[in-house]
Formats: C-alpha cells, structure tokens, sequence
C-alpha cells in the first residue's frame, strides 16, 4: 500500500503486517489543506500532486524504492488553494488540473522525464479546465469533467485529451459533481443532490433520466457502483439504490 500523509511524508506499506518498506520524508508540507492528492500508479512510479503553502508541484517516485524520479512545478496563484483531485493516467500521459487559477496540465511521461504536451496559457482569463477534486472520467480520447471553483461558475466539460480542445461546454444543474461510466452510460452526482443517467460523447451530452434531490448538500462524494447496487452519500447519511434489472 502507498501513501502519502503531509508532514510525514510519503510511504509504502504491507498491506497484511503493516511492514514499512519505505519512506520518503524528504516530500512533507505543513498544510491547513492537506498533503495533496491520491497517488495513482503508471508502470513503475508513483504519481501525485503535493500541496503546499511553499511547495507544490507534481511529483513521480519509483515504487520499489521511494525514489523521486522527475517533478513538475505546479502552482495555484492563490495561497487558499488545493491541489485535490487524483491526476489521470491514459497510456503514457498524465493530466492534473487544479482550480485558484492554476488550470491544467497534460504531460507525456517516461519513468525519469516528462514532456508537455499542453497546458493553461495563464495570460488568459478562461481555463481548459480547473477541477476543484472531481477526478476527470476519460473515454474513447475524451475527458468528461466538472470545471470550476464555486457553484457559480462550475460548467461541465468535454475536453480531447491528447490536445486539450474543448468541444463543448454543460453549465449544468450538477455543478461541481462527479461521476462514474458504466454500461454505455455515465451516473452522475450533482453536489446539491441532484442524480442523473448521462448520455455523453465528443458531439455533445443528453441527459436520460433525472431524479432531484436524492441527497442533501454538500453531496461530494463520487458514487460507487458493486453488483448493481449504486451507494451514494452525502455529509450526514448513506444510501443505496438497486439498479440490477429484475428477471421476467
């Protein structure tokens, strides 16, 4: 097991005696925030945001030792800020967005060196996309993503992975929510409780079915969906509904 835990740096685990097999102390931070995101596996190294108020950055650590292999410098222009939501990995790329005018990053990686793809141009007012701490759902070359600080100016998008075009934009009733794909279909969780069967592709999104309120807000928290049961929550309960079709 990997993980990372601010001040206490990075480690690696066994999972059944709780053995450390190794640590890296040399990436701490002292945060309000917290220490960043969830480290995400490519190959051989561990990748992840660090976060901040002096440090923040992208960072890629060999898995069998702790190693630091490569860091990309990744700065929120605002000190209030987050680097939360778990970078994605498609193939040999990684994106990590961030919102407080940080934007996005798409980087083509090798295990001790990266190249950038594309990323924000900062001179300008509009972002790719700023994920707040939704991860991104990647399909057939697409990201499909909430975008945006606060509930006001929270879009849904989609977005070519490989480019960073957006080929449209959703200012949807789901705000800042997340998402899961399932069966040719994505369920999406709005954070005022809005649940909703979404139809997307590069041409455009449709909405199936809506059902209002399901939760109370804030409803942060991705959904998750085993055997046909689909369990949401909210800051205060947990529910679960039955989405398995029933036999004639």
């Amino acid at each position: 097991m990997y993980c990372h835990n601010g001040s206490y740096g990075t480690a690696c685990l066994d999972l059944d005696s709780g053995e450390v097999h190794w640590t890296n102390q040399d990436l701490w931070v002292m945060h309000e925030n917290g220490p960043g995101s969830t480290p995400v596996l490519w190959k051989d190294l561990l990748i992840f945001h660090m976060d901040g108020s002096d440090q923040q950055f992208v960072v890629a650590l060999d898995k069998a030792t702790g190693k630091e292999r490569w860091k990309f410098p990744w700065h929120a222009r605002f000190r209030d800020s987050v680097n939360g939501a778990t970078p994605l990995v498609v193939g040999d790329k990684v994106f990590f967005s961030a919102t407080y005018g940080a934007g996005s990053v798409c980087l083509q990686v090798k295990k001790d060196s990266y190249k950038t793809l594309w990323k924000d141009d900062l001179t300008k007012r509009g972002r790719i996309l700023d994920i707040h701490w939704t991860p991104p759902n990647y399909l057939d070359g697409h990201l499909y993503a909430f975008s945006g600080r606060n509930p006001p100016d929270a879009m849904f998008k989609c977005v070519e992975l490989a480019t960073g075009k957006v080929k449209w934009e959703w200012r949807s009733y789901l705000y800042r929510g997340s998402m899961i794909y399932s069966d040719g279909h994505f369920i999406a969780m709005g954070e005022f409780g809005d649940l909703a069967l979404l139809k997307l592709s590069p041409e455009g999104h449709k909405e199936l079915t809506r059902v209002p309120r399901v939760l109370s807000s804030p409803a942060w928290t991705v959904p998750t969906l085993s055997g046909g049961l689909l369990y949401l929550r909210d800051t205060k309960k947990l529910i679960c509904m039955d989405l398995r079709v029933k036999k004639k």
